[in-house]
């Protein structure tokens, strides 16, 4: 999960309701996306405050992604290490795919 000092404007998204673009209103977005072998599933969620021992509190967005593999093993103990590796990969890149460039900046990853 991750916390961000303001709502949807660090994600490469963006939600219309019939004519209205919704912005700095309170969001909660679940959705699912599928991508080669693996559902997606997203959640998103708006006025989030959290509470930090030492610093107070902080208002943002949580959002997360959990990728799960739609089945059709042959023999799953074979391929699970193959599979959690695949996993990982498409969660990254769905996940990634959410921010925007200069959010990933902000947030100072670290890649070993």
């Amino acid at each position: 999960m991750a916390f961000f000092n303001s709502l949807l404007e660090k994600f490469l998204v963006g939600i219309t309701v019939g004519d209205f673009e919704v912005q700095n209103q309170p969001i909660v977005l679940h959705t699912e996306i599928k991508y080669d072998d693996y559902i997606n599933i997203i959640d998103i969620k708006t006025n989030i405050i959290a509470s930090i021992k030492d610093e107070g509190e902080l208002k943002g967005v949580v959002f997360d992604v959990d990728t799960i593999h739609k089945g059709g093993y042959k023999d799953f103990w074979q391929e699970v290490d193959g599979l959690l590796e695949e996993a990982h990969m498409v969660e990254k890149k769905v996940y990634f795919g959410l921010l925007k460039p200069e959010t990933i900046d902000r947030l100072g990853p670290t890649w070993e």
